[in-house]
């Protein structure tokens, strides 16, 4: 099981010059790309992709100025555990290199 949680923090928000923000771009995103090693030898790589799931998280604000705001009740209970139903969930939405 992988999960990650992402928000704004220097990315996106309101970090910047000029009065102005998101100069790095204005989508939050993640990518994951794991490379397992078993005892045997055999090596096999992990990819994120359109096969992933998200969900909104309990992180509703992330930034270096104005802090952390997190609402741990909309925490999805077991998310972070093999099994979790996420059949409610989206797809991923594949973003194209910046």
């Amino acid at each position: 099981c992988i999960g990650a949680e992402i928000a704004e923090g220097w990315y996106k928000g309101n970090i910047g010059w000029g009065g102005h923000s998101q100069h790095y771009g204005s989508h939050t995103a993640v990518l994951v790309q794991m490379r397992i090693e078993y005892s045997n030898g055999r090596t096999e790589t992990l990819v994120s992709d359109a096969s992933w799931k998200s969900a909104f998280g309990p992180t509703l604000q992330a930034s270096l100025y104005h802090g952390e705001t997190v609402d741990a009740q909309l925490m999805p209970k077991g998310w972070d555990r093999p099994g979790f139903d996420d059949n409610a969930w989206s797809a991923a939405v594949v973003q194209a290199p910046a």
